[in-house]
């Protein structure tokens, strides 16, 4: 892939920040016409840069009150062990992220639950049956500080 121009860096925070905008309305931001940031767009698309367009949703107003981390360590660390601790993870709606990580867990999972006997319920019935799992502990949200997945693109870098 190229390196990022300025103009590049200005497109992707916009988008970032509503992926609904329009490329004519893109194109205004960096005095390009709606063809030229269509290409750019559909060429970080085709890179990979961009991965797709999500909507953020609150999940509260959906009823998912508790956010939980989980960390994870398992028993074995051979391939088998990881293609089905992945599918179940996949398979498991409650787990909206997971992380291979490094130190004394293996993963980090984020778990959204509806409420505390919820949790209780997934915790029993899916996650201490995840495949390899050793040990875990869940730590509980209290209060979310930031919550941020876009990217901020320093201008002046090249």
């Amino acid at each position: 892939m190229e390196p990022l121009t300025a103009t590049d860096r200005i497109l992707l925070e916009a988008v970032q920040r509503d992926s609904r905008t329009t490329t004519t309305e893109l194109g205004a931001l960096v005095n390009l016409s709606h063809s030229p940031v269509w290409r750019r767009l559909k060429k970080f698309e085709e890179d990979g840069l961009i991965q797709g367009y999500h909507a953020s949703l609150n999940r509260r107003m959906l009823g998912y009150d508790v956010l939980a981390f989980v960390s994870i360590r398992v028993d074995k660390h051979d391939e088998e062990t990881a293609i089905r601790f992945g599918a179940a993870v996949q398979a498991t709606p409650e787990i909206v992220l997971c992380h291979a990580t490094s130190g004394p867990d293996d993963f980090v999972l984020i778990v959204l639950s509806k409420s505390l006997d919820h949790y209780a319920s997934v915790l029993t019935q899916k996650l201490r049956n995840l495949p390899g799992v050793a040990g875990l502990h869940s730590s509980f949200s209290l209060m979310q500080i930031k919550d941020q997945t876009s990217l901020h693109f320093d201008l002046r870098d090249r």
